[in-house]
């Protein structure tokens, strides 16, 4: 599964999200916002959690945590594309 962000969004090396919307920012956490580079190039979620879980050594339990944690703060700030409340299947 691929998830989509709305356009018009600005990332910084800093971990500063700006909206060119709604001129709104947010910060994340550097894990946080390599995931969202990750998602902007359209990667599976997948492959995010495979790269992500072997280049921090994290499990799958702790990825799932963040995963879950940064697509509720995406939701929250209305920054996702065609996102009902769907789950995510990021077991495999």
């Amino acid at each position: 599964m691929i998830i989509q962000l709305k356009d018009g969004l600005t990332l910084s090396n800093a971990g500063f999200i700006f909206d060119t919307r709604t001129r709104k920012s947010f910060t994340i956490n550097p894990l946080g916002l390599e995931i969202i580079r990750m998602l902007k190039k359209g990667i599976s979620i997948h492959v995010i959690k495979h790269e992500i879980t072997k280049e921090h050594l994290l499990d799958g339990d702790s990825f799932k945590k963040d995963f879950d944690s940064l697509i509720s703060m995406l939701k929250k700030h209305k920054l996702l594309l065609q996102l009902e409340e769907e789950k995510f299947d990021i077991s495999g």
